[in-house]
């Protein structure tokens, strides 16, 4: 039976380079009580000790196209206070 990061990594390697946001990986994981927030600590875990390196494609506003925030999952835009903002994703 492969570990959760081992399906994630997987499942990063499927996506052929589109990439998956950690929403995306939750429903594909069929794991109800597994966070958002402990998939993107999952997926840290596995830059740090594989050979495989995970990119992080920035979340973006909806409304501005503002991208450069400086966090992971941010809530609001600070460039125009926004709360539509498309989730960051993953890909190998």
């Amino acid at each position: 039976m492969k570990t959760r990061r081992e399906r994630i990594q997987e499942l990063l390697e499927e996506s052929l380079g589109d990439g998956l946001t950690a929403e995306d990986i939750k429903h594909r994981l069929d794991e109800d009580n597994l966070t958002e927030r402990e998939i993107i600590e999952e997926i840290k875990e596995i830059n740090k000790g594989n050979e495989v390196q995970i990119e992080y494609c920035v979340p973006e506003c909806a409304d501005c196209d503002f991208n450069s925030f400086n966090k992971v999952n941010p809530s609001k835009c600070p460039n125009c206070r926004s709360r539509r903002i498309k989730p960051p994703k993953f890909r190998i």
